[in-house]
């Protein structure tokens, strides 16, 4: 195939998620630094500064050769995360040390690398057959290669089956893309891409965001923390994880920067659909009080970010808000949940999912509902 036949394939620009980026002519790139193969990295790590030219009489001499040059820092350090030595949040480090760290290491990339290459480039290849023709038969017989290639089951490889068997095809495709949820590739930190509409700016927000999940160590709920710009807070998933398309909601409490307020209604929702290397998509809405307003959202999960602060802290903080509030609002002129506050006040002794207790399964099946104070707090006003 000649060269300029393989450019017309691709038509998109490279795909970016934070650090990273992907486009099949460099594969995943760190910093717009692609992976260096393990023998010619080897090479650079061996590389000795032969120093100036010198005269006979070891002099340097006036007019020097080209002399060879090492790689930049910036080159070392992105191999680290390349090769899993470093992760996306980790400061640079100097070019010696990155060098020595790299010489010490077996230079095998590590599968949650791999992951995110994957992720990518599964995004760069349905944008790229947008670009090239949207939904027409190359698109279809692109997405069944790729298909087949993964050793996907289900997708067959005729182009000239009629188009209702292929569209059934790609449709069972799609539902084993989107399984149930992996909690064993959830926790940690992700790159959001979204776009913001704030009060008092004319443009949107669209960048800058935080975004982090971590699974609860009985693995019955995911709790999050978000920063959106104007408003941030805490999640709580609200319902069974082992839904089939592996979408999860979740209620939140949070702080609205616009108007310097708490937010932590029963309309507080977001939804989170996990998607295979990584991808998410969701949208959350509620923000603010009194003109809800809906932020859709898609991200991937940075290699190797665990988050801060642990599923035990996350809910600490989301129930210590939701119960500040609580309270204060008993005092407001006029209170949204008045005297009810005291008296819907959630029990914290029983059905955690973060701490040893006696409760039963059963129990612990019943903390998915625990949010009766929210809903005894507003039968009696709205």
């Amino acid at each position: 195939m000649s060269s300029s036949a393989t450019v017309s394939e691709h038509l998109a620009p490279a795909i970016k998620a934070g650090i990273y980026s992907y486009h099949p002519t460099s594969g995943l790139s760190i910093n717009g630094i692609p992976r260096c193969q393990k023998a010619q990295l080897l090479q650079h790590l061996a590389f000795v500064d032969p120093g100036p030219a010198l005269t006979k009489k070891g002099k340097p001499r006036v007019h020097q050769p080209v002399r060879p040059q090492d790689q930049s820092a910036e080159f070392y350090c992105a191999q680290m995360v390349h090769y899993g030595l470093a992760t996306a949040t980790d400061a640079p480090a100097p070019r010696d040390a990155a060098k020595q760290a790299l010489r010490g290491s077996t230079l095998l990339v590590p599968a949650a690398v791999l992951d995110v290459e994957a992720g990518l480039k599964t995004r760069y290849d349905e944008e790229n057959d947008r670009l090239r023709g949207g939904t027409g038969d190359k698109a279809e017989a692109g997405r069944q290669k790729r298909q087949r290639a993964a050793g996907e089951p289900g997708v067959a490889g005729s182009s000239d089956q009629p188009a209702s068997k292929r569209a059934k095809q790609s449709e069972s495709a799609v539902k084993l893309a989107t399984g149930p949820v992996n909690l064993d590739a959830i926790s940690g930190y992700y790159h959001i891409i979204a776009k913001v509409e704030m009060t008092f700016a004319d443009e949107p927000l669209e960048d800058g965001f935080e975004f982090g999940l971590a699974v609860s160590p009985k693995r019955s709920h995911i709790w999050g923390k978000f920063d959106f710009g104007p408003f941030h807070g805490v999640l709580r998933s609200t319902r069974l994880l082992t839904s089939a398309d592996g979408a999860v909601s979740f209620h939140w409490c949070g702080i609205d920067e616009e108007i310097g307020a708490a937010v932590y209604g029963s309309e507080n929702s977001c939804t989170i659909q996990f998607l295979p290397g990584g991808n998410i998509k969701g949208a959350i809405d509620g923000w603010p009080c009194d003109e809800p307003r809906t932020v859709e959202f898609t991200g991937i999960r940075l290699f190797n970010a665990p988050m801060k602060e642990d599923a035990a802290a996350l809910k600490a903080e989301y129930w210590g808000l939701y119960q500040e509030n609580f309270e204060n609002d008993a005092e407001d002129d006029y209170p949204r949940f008045g005297s009810f506050s005291r008296m819907c006040a959630r029990d914290f002794s029983f059905n955690s999912d973060t701490e040893d207790s006696s409760a039963s399964a059963d129990e612990e099946d019943l903390d998915d509902y625990d949010g009766f104070s929210i809903r005894c707090a507003y039968d009696g006003f709205y």
